[in-house]
């Protein structure tokens, strides 16, 4: 009986040692691309046309930032009503690179009757993509438009060599705000929060100060961040990939 018990003690204390071993190397196992705030691109222009919110979804990345204006003073709901995002603003960022440009160019032309020339103009003389290419940032905010201001924090593009630009430009949107109705999970009442929403463009040079072109086929990936206070919070990522315009 007590060599059994041994037994199933050390089975179990061996369970316990190995099951987080297990699930920590099942989640390195993972794609990293599977992550929402990590995207994998391609520089060419594929040959299958795809629909512009198909080439959309694959350039943009997903994730939250804390919103640095907001404490948990500042609302006047109970602790166990509020909305977990209600202190987070939501940032979708969508790199535009050649995909990106020419599936925006097809769609306008068939939405505006252009030719591709005319189209690639219009989009020429708002972006001059020539000289520089943007992230378009789509900012979301429950709780305040100042959140969405975006020299609150500080972003730069950080490329493969852990070098880091700034933008040239910053071009601030206007700010949209939506109520909505949500539920929380503790109560059957509702909750009337705002949707507040910006889209804010980033440009940045094609081609820095040391000669180097950002984006180009020697290009591995670009790390997009968000900092607060010298600190991290919150980055996308374009890992670039030559395979993908073959598939």
């Amino acid at each position: 009986m007590v060599n059994n018990r041994k037994a199933i003690l050390d089975k179990r204390f061996l369970n316990i040692a190995i099951l987080p071993l297990f699930f920590f190397l099942l989640q390195c196992g993972q794609p990293y691309y599977g992550l929402p705030n990590v995207r994998i691109v391609t520089l060419e222009i594929s040959e299958k046309i795809r629909p512009f919110e198909e080439v959309k979804t694959q350039w943009t990345a997903n994730f939250t930032i804390p919103d640095p204006l907001f404490k948990d003073s500042d609302s006047n709901l109970p602790p166990f009503l509020k909305p977990h995002s209600l202190g987070l603003i939501k940032v979708a960022a969508a790199l535009y690179g050649e995909e990106m440009i020419n599936a925006w160019v097809r769609k306008t032309c068939e939405e505006e009757s252009l030719s591709y020339e005319e189209a690639y103009k219009k989009y020429e003389d708002k972006h001059h993509p020539e000289d520089q290419f943007r992230i378009e940032l789509r900012l979301q905010s429950h709780f305040s438009e100042h959140s969405l201001e975006p020299e609150l924090w500080t972003i730069y593009l950080e490329d493969d060599q852990d070098v880091m630009y700034e933008p040239l430009a910053v071009q601030k949107g206007e700010i949209s705000t939506e109520e909505r109705e949500i539920y929380s999970p503790y109560s059957n009442l509702p909750i009337e929060i705002s949707q507040i929403r910006r889209t804010v463009n980033l440009y940045f040079p094609r081609v820095t100060f040391f000669g180097k072109r950002l984006l180009s086929k020697r290009t591995k990936f670009l790390r997009l961040v968000f900092s607060y206070q010298k600190r991290p919070v919150g980055e996308a990522k374009w890992f670039f990939d030559p395979k993908r315009s073959k598939k």
